[in-house]
């Protein structure tokens, strides 16, 4: 069921390596002050090694899971230099659907 799901929803599918998942970690720990997990941060270490073409296309990545353990941690933030960390910059938008719109009545 699994498979037949991923072969209808998914387009494409990459790997991302070990150095560029410590660096979105230790980069999110150290600029962002959140902690995440290998898998809860597969997604946005795809963009920073350039995995996935997305140039001109709207993306977004979620960042889960701080189900690290904490002397792995110490050790990826005591191995990283901070200074080569790229920073990405988004703004996010929701507008809520119009049948979604109400006026709530006065306290």
């Amino acid at each position: 069921m699994t498979f037949a799901f991923i072969q209808r929803l998914v387009d494409r599918i990459v790997t991302v390596s070990e150095d560029d998942l410590s660096a979105v970690i230790a980069g999110l720990v150290a600029t962002e002050h959140l902690v995440a997990e290998g898998a809860g941060a597969a997604g946005a270490a795809a963009l920073v090694g350039n995995r996935a073409d997305v140039r001109g296309r709207h993306v977004a990545v979620i960042v889960s899971g701080g189900n690290i353990d904490r002397a792995r941690l110490a050790s990826l933030l005591s191995k990283r230099s901070f200074a080569s960390i790229r920073r990405v910059t988004m703004d996010a938008y929701a507008r809520p659907p119009t049948s979604a719109r109400c006026r709530l009545p006065p306290p």
